[in-house]
């Protein structure tokens, strides 16, 4: 078994363990997320996380149920998050919030229509200034608060709160110019 040293060869020792476990904790990670890439996504930042806590583990012969855990928690993370994104995406506001759709539009019509509107909402959202499509990014897919994506991304919070608002402001008026469904609500602007 390899054991992990505590100076100087910290990082050789985690490379053994990263390499003596990494498909297992695939094999963990997709059985939760069900999703073989996005399973590799969540080992890597489980691996990170434990990379950098390495030294708080006291018993070294109980790691592999440390990453193991700290995997379980992170697919769960990571599950909670793309859930709260797609409460908030572009999708679900097609869904439940595009107006004028004749009710006797078939199945096709109406799912052809749904994927056309997210894909003008995706490019306008990837036009958006990178300043502005990262404050907006993190808001809505990591539902960070205003303090967090200042922190994050080293600005201030007023900075933060003054990119949302233009960001939704910009958003607000290029719906409006490419189409003619309703505004969600999260980009209404108090």
């Amino acid at each position: 078994m390899v054991t992990l040293e505590t100076s100087g060869g910290e990082t050789g020792a985690f490379n053994n363990y990263f390499q003596l476990y990494y498909k297992e904790m695939v094999a963990v990670a997709t059985h939760i997320t069900k999703d073989c890439y996005l399973a590799e996504d969540v080992v890597q930042e489980a691996f990170i996380k434990a990379y950098r806590h390495q030294k708080n583990i006291e018993d070294t012969s109980k790691w592999k149920y440390w990453i193991k855990t700290i995997v379980k928690r992170t697919a769960i993370d990571t599950l909670r998050k793309q859930q709260r994104f797609q409460t908030l995406s572009a999708d679900h506001w097609i869904d439940n919030h595009i107006a004028g759709l004749n009710d006797s539009c078939s199945f096709v019509e109406e799912a052809m229509e749904k994927n056309f509107m997210y894909q003008q909402i995706i490019t306008i959202i990837d036009q958006l200034n990178p300043s502005l499509k990262n404050v907006l990014f993190l808001k809505i897919y990591f539902d960070l608060c205003d303090k967090e994506i200042a922190e994050k991304l080293n600005i201030s919070i007023s900075a933060v709160k003054t990119r949302l608002y233009r960001a939704r402001i910009k958003l607000r008026k290029d719906i409006k110019q490419h189409s003619k469904t309703s505004i969600p609500k999260w980009l209404e602007v108090s």
